[in-house]
């Protein structure tokens, strides 16, 4: 399964702020690999590069890594985003167009979680 599918984009995670989200089921974490990659042609070669990775997360994993000094956010899924947004309702649309609703505030996207998560953040923007 596509996990990604599950959660917003990397960019849109970053702007959770501290302390939101930190007991989700996904985080985005950037971290070193290390291995080798073979082709039928070229043979083999070593890699050594950072990116981007989204893997399976909970409080924990992301309070440690922080302490760590590790770049990490939280990914939350749609029914996460929902559960911390009470009034929250988010529905299909035509067009394969996902619309979130709280209150007099929506949000249109493509992706439901992505919606919904534009909507959180909107909703609970510092000074509102």
């Amino acid at each position: 399964m596509n996990f990604e599918k599950l959660v917003a984009d990397r960019e849109l995670c970053e702007q959770i702020p501290a302390g939101e989200f930190l007991d989700t089921a996904f985080c985005w974490h950037y971290t070193e690999l290390h291995g080798f990659v073979c082709g039928r042609v070229s043979g083999c070669c070593e890699i050594q590069e950072s990116q981007w990775i989204l893997e399976k997360s909970n409080y924990c994993k992301i309070a440690r890594y922080r302490q760590q000094g590790k770049v990490i956010f939280p990914a939350p899924m749609l029914e996460e985003i929902m559960a911390a947004m009470p009034h929250c309702r988010v529905y299909k649309k035509t067009a394969g167009m996902f619309v979130a609703v709280h209150e007099k505030t929506r949000v249109c996207h493509m992706d439901a979680a992505t919606a919904a998560l534009k909507l959180w953040l909107k909703v609970n923007k510092k000074g509102n």
